[in-house]
């Protein structure tokens, strides 16, 4: 039994809108890139 199988990261499809949420998760990850390296 893998319960965790939705925070899977091989398993991006698992999102109910890899559109929108896809695109904002590689912004978010972006925006968090630049605010790290400052």
């Amino acid at each position: 039994m893998r319960i965790n199988r939705s925070i899977d990261p091989s398993e991006p499809a698992a999102l109910p809108d890899p559109e929108g949420l896809g695109r904002i998760g590689l912004t978010s990850l972006a925006s968090w890139f630049e605010i790290l390296r400052g």
